[in-house]
């Protein structure tokens, strides 16, 4: 199928965006970069896909959803063409990697019912989600994220950190978080942030 086709029927999964002048593009990459992208071009979108990173149509069509769930999720929060996103901090870096496993979600139940018909096409989808969230994968990073932002929160925040979690979790200890969702850490973190800014 030809990626521009397959675009169009990616993007009628997502009515919500219909409001969004969305253009699609095709770019080439090198192996090991991402296989597509969004940006903000003045007051429209463009999704792009790196045609020669992408093995078949449903993974096309994964990396397309995936995109397209961060301008629902986040539209306010999609680069502005040809500016380079750098995280001020390991909290944003953990925040960006979340955005990017719940658009991974978000992409992986809105193709399961365009590929709910075709057994081969499903199990090839599941292929590309648990490959995208995987060892290497996002939720792997935001683990790592998670660890590296704790580690910041004992050296900078201890006290106040003990403080919030006797208040909001039963006075468990700090170690316990290792154990806890990314979530939590980014929530504590930011939480932090803006009363310490204020």
């Amino acid at each position: 199928m030809h990626l521009h086709d397959l675009f169009r029927k990616v993007l009628r999964l997502f009515p919500e965006l219909s409001k969004y002048d969305i253009a699609f593009e095709v770019f080439e990459s090198k192996p090991g970069f991402s296989a597509g992208e969004v940006r903000r071009r003045g007051d429209s979108f463009v999704v792009k896909v790196a045609a020669n990173l992408v093995e078949d149509e449903v993974y096309a069509s994964f990396i397309m959803a995936h995109e397209l769930a961060h301008i629902l999720v986040n539209p306010h929060n999609v680069p502005v063409e040809g500016e380079r996103w750098e995280p001020r901090d390991f909290a944003e870096l953990l925040d960006q990697s979340i955005e990017d496993v719940v658009c991974d979600w978000i992409a992986l139940k809105r193709l399961e019912r365009c590929y709910e018909g075709d057994r081969g096409k499903l199990r090839r989808l599941y292929e590309a989600y648990l490959n995208a969230v995987g060892a290497e994968g996002y939720v792997a990073l935001a683990e790592n994220m998670k660890h590296r932002v704790l580690q910041v929160l004992k050296e900078k925040y201890l006290n106040y950190v003990q403080e919030l979690l006797r208040k909001y979790f039963m006075d468990i200890p700090i170690e316990a978080l290792e154990a806890m969702s990314p979530f939590i850490t980014l929530a504590l973190s930011k939480y932090i942030t803006i009363s310490r800014a204020g």
